[in-house]
């Protein structure tokens, strides 16, 4: 019913405290079969340091991975190389990732802490990327909330103009 109206996948949240919780492993092998028959998707609400538990999980034919806000890599932490690793293997499975919600990686506007590692995360990537203005914020209880544009000039300023309009642009081919 869900495929029906237009649903195309899920997300584990491993970040929040109504998330996921600490079994992440068995809601994985529930969920991923039937995912993937229908085609469907798995975001992944994550710390970066999940990453290389979220790769095994992928390492197999499963669904298609997002990883939701930068793949949780915050700003002014000097991510292992484990993290990094598990992140190009899951981009080389095939994997998309979702620059949003920069104010939940540590940084402020204008997210000058995260253009490099919005770089590297594109090198990694190629046209794998999304973007989102991560509206409602709900992270905030009320306004002011991020302004809409300070949201995308981080993509901008880390990739340029032509690689961040064309992110805008592709409509995403995660979906038979």
């Amino acid at each position: 019913a869900l495929h029906a109206v237009g649903v195309r996948g899920v997300r584990l949240n491993r970040v929040s405290p109504v998330g996921a919780g600490d079994d992440v492993a068995a809601h994985y092998a529930r969920l991923a079969p039937h995912l993937h028959e229908r085609g469907w998707h798995l975001e992944w609400y994550a710390a970066a340091e999940q990453l290389p538990q979220i790769a095994a999980l992928h390492a197999d034919d499963g669904p298609v991975c997002v990883l939701d806000h930068l793949a949780g890599l915050r700003a002014g932490v000097e991510h292992a190389p484990a993290v990094w690793a598990a992140l190009r293997a899951l981009a080389d499975r095939g994997a998309w990732v979702k620059l949003s919600g920069w104010y939940r990686l540590g940084a402020s506007e204008p997210y000058a802490a995260l253009w490099p590692t919005i770089g590297r995360v594109a090198a990694i990537f190629g046209e794998r990327m999304v973007w989102g203005s991560d509206w409602p914020h709900t992270q905030f209880a009320a306004p002011p909330w991020p302004d809409y544009a300070s949201t995308w000039t981080p993509v901008v300023h880390a990739i340029g103009a032509a690689a961040a309009t064309a992110i805008r642009c592709r409509q995403p081919t995660l979906y038979r």
